[in-house]
């Protein structure tokens, strides 16, 4: 502990030299690691110039899920670049290495470049929080274990499969060749893992579309089954009303009948005995089945009663014509208050029902 003591005092007391030769990347104590990656940036282009790979604004955690958490299409390798004044190496690195075409295409093409400043033991320690945080204990042991004359470095991390781990770790003391080459390496490692995976994403986005379209496909015939089953309901419930209604009305129409038939029947005066003489005369009925009825009635009786007879006998005038033989004539058409005997139909006569 006292010897770890010891090195923080004397990284501090290296820092506190530099910081009065420059303004530092990242002040000392930064709270916000969105504010220190923004000011990281920034400060980094004023001191080395433009001509540098851009550098992600945002917190460690937002450049893990930016570069790893994403389609395996899109996934892109994070550097996580940690900058130390106190190096001697660091000039170099930043105005030549990172400045280097090759190397900047590279960045832009297959990584996303996270930097921070480990100047100061207090952003060192945040660094710490936050690889621990993301990237487990291991990785904040292995950052915690560079020393000094050995930064800046370019710690390399992939995803493959479900797996974010360290590849490798390029430090400071390296030329623009070997920085390539470390580039290089770990981009043609991830993009052979990366082509199995998207060919894995897409079969797998196959096999999906496959099951959403069988499920929609099932989904829609149900539904199809259930619009037939429920207008099947609907039309046998429209018919069963409708044979309701028709048989309420019909039973209506019945009980109307009876009714009518049976006030008719009270009314209809009574058969004449037989042995009156010329007063009489005997009406045959040829009803439409063939069957045969037959009723005295008195001469001077209406043609009225006639009919009335054959409404309670169940053949009302609406239903049947009521045919004379000779003339042949439809008697419902004629006046009803006229006699039999001014009708000729004296002393009998056979009168046929048709339906109308």
């Amino acid at each position: 502990m006292a010897e770890e003591q010891q090195q923080d005092d004397e990284a501090d007391q290296a820092a506190a030299l530099v910081a009065f030769q420059f303004d530092p990347l990242i002040p000392e104590n930064v709270e916000d690691e969105i504010v220190g990656s923004i000011t990281f940036s920034e400060q980094f282009t004023a001191r080395y110039g433009p001509v540098h790979p851009a550098f992600y604004q945002g917190t460690l955690d937002d450049a893990i899920k930016e570069a790893c958490s994403r389609p395996a299409k899109d996934r892109k390798i994070l550097a996580i670049y940690l900058h130390h004044d106190a190096s001697v190496l660091t000039n170099v690195f930043c105005t030549q290495l990172l400045g280097f075409e090759s190397v900047m295409q590279m960045f832009e093409n297959n990584f996303i470049l996270w930097g921070w400043d480990i100047t100061f033991e207090s952003n060192r320690r945040r660094l710490q929080l936050s690889v621990t945080t993301s990237l487990g204990t291991t990785a904040a042991m292995s950052l915690r274990n560079i020393p000094v004359d050995r930064l800046p470095v370019i710690i390399l991390i992939t995803k493959i499969r479900s797996t974010i781990e360290i590849f490798s770790v390029v430090y400071g003391n390296v030329g623009v060749n070997e920085l390539l080459s470390s580039l290089i390496e770990c981009t043609e490692v991830f993009s052979e893992h990366q082509r199995v995976e998207i060919k894995e994403e897409e079969e797998r986005t196959e096999r999906e579309m496959v099951k959403l379209e069988q499920d929609l496909a099932y989904r829609e015939s149900l539904e199809a089954d259930r619009a037939k089953e429920e207008a099947r309901r609907i039309q046998a419930e429209e018919a069963d009303e409708t044979r309701k209604r028709i048989e309420n009305e019909r039973a209506l129409e019945e009980a109307k009948k009876e009714a009518f038939r049976k006030e008719v029947e009270a009314s209809l005066p009574p058969e004449p005995p037989l042995g009156q003489g010329d007063s009489i005369t005997k009406i045959k009925f040829r009803l439409p089945k063939g069957e045969h009825l037959e009723r005295r009635f008195q001469t001077n009786t209406p043609l009225k009663v006639l009919l009335d007879f054959l409404i309670v006998k169940g053949y009302p005038t609406e239903e049947y014509k009521v045919i004379s033989s000779w003339p042949r004539r439809d008697l419902t058409s004629l006046d009803k208050n006229n006699t039999l005997k001014e009708l000729n139909l004296c002393p009998q006569e056979t009168v046929i029902l048709e339906e109308r």
